[in-house]
């Protein structure tokens, strides 16, 4: 107890002093590097810029903090007259925090956090199983068509992140050197990535490109996305899932899953009303937010 007592203490110093480290570097490096013809906005760019590396190098504040950190900075520094000789308008640094391409990302970590949180994610994969049996080639199509169409409901990388959680424990009875690991390792982000381009939610490229179309005068709306992007999806996936069977997928012999089953404690009211709110939420009509 005493050991523990006297740690923290050392270890909040020692936090303190790297980020007193890290601002006199970045303060340090600033006023070196910067050239006579500087700004004060660009010399407030450059030192924040050596800054955020070295908070992100030493990790002494979450990464997302540091993201604020730079934004906030931004907003301070380049648009307050007793700081800026020549102070900047920043509707474009505080429109960051407001940014639709932002909150998408933002709503589909949100989507698969939520699922994670009311094992939706386990409950997925369980009935991917049920559907795609035990065998291997099978249970690799399976996989890959759920990751593909929820990608098409939430960030893709959010899909990836949860699907790949929910298909560890196989992969860790299977072991990293199985075929069947290697194609699910490979398959999941793939049909993740390929199920993001069939919706314009799918991921935020998706958005920026329907933003410029509309710019340029084609407007593309949501359900007009759907007709180019899901054949394109479907075709890519199906190419991708045949060719990681045959490189991988040798042996077809059904699996042993049942330890998949184990945990049948059943659901309390609470975590089914919870579960019942995330599956609305995902299936909420997207071209009502989209239209």
């Amino acid at each position: 107890m005493t050991i523990q007592k006297k740690s923290k203490p050392l270890k909040k110093t020692l936090t303190l002093l790297t980020f007193v480290v890290c601002l006199v570097l970045a303060i340090g490096l600033a006023a070196w590097l910067k050239e006579p013809g500087f700004n004060d906005s660009q010399t407030y760019v450059l030192f924040i810029l050596f800054f955020a590396i070295g908070l992100w190098f030493t990790e002494v504040i979450p990464p997302f903090a540091v993201g604020l950190l730079i934004m906030s900075f931004l907003v301070f520094a380049l648009g307050n007259p007793y700081f800026n000789s020549a102070p900047e308008k920043i509707d474009k640094y505080v429109n960051t925090f407001s940014g639709s391409i932002i909150w998408l990302m933002l709503g589909g970590f949100f989507l698969a956090v939520a699922m994670t949180k009311t094992k939706l994610d386990e409950a997925l994969f369980k009935f991917t199983i049920r559907l795609s049996g035990t065998k291997p080639r099978n249970l690799v199509i399976g996989l890959m068509g759920t990751t593909m169409v929820a990608s098409m409901l939430m960030s893709n990388t959010a899909t990836t992140a949860m699907i790949i959680a929910a298909v560890t424990p196989l992969m860790l009875k299977l072991g990293k050197e199985a075929g069947l690991t290697k194609a699910l390792l490979l398959g999941v982000p793939i049909a993740a990535t390929t199920g993001g381009m069939g919706t314009i939610i799918g991921t935020p490229p998706n958005a920026i490109a329907a933003g410029a179309l509309e710019h340029a005068g084609t407007r593309m709306d949501f359900l007009s996305w759907l007709a180019y992007g899901i054949p394109l999806a479907l075709i890519l996936t199906a190419v991708a899932c045949f060719v990681l069977i045959v490189v991988f997928v040798k042996n077809n012999q059904p699996l042993e899953l049942d330890f998949i089953h184990t945990d049948n404690d059943p659901l309390s009211p609470e975590l089914k009303l919870q579960r019942r709110v995330v599956i609305t939420v995902i299936l909420l009509p997207p071209y009502l937010l989209f239209p």
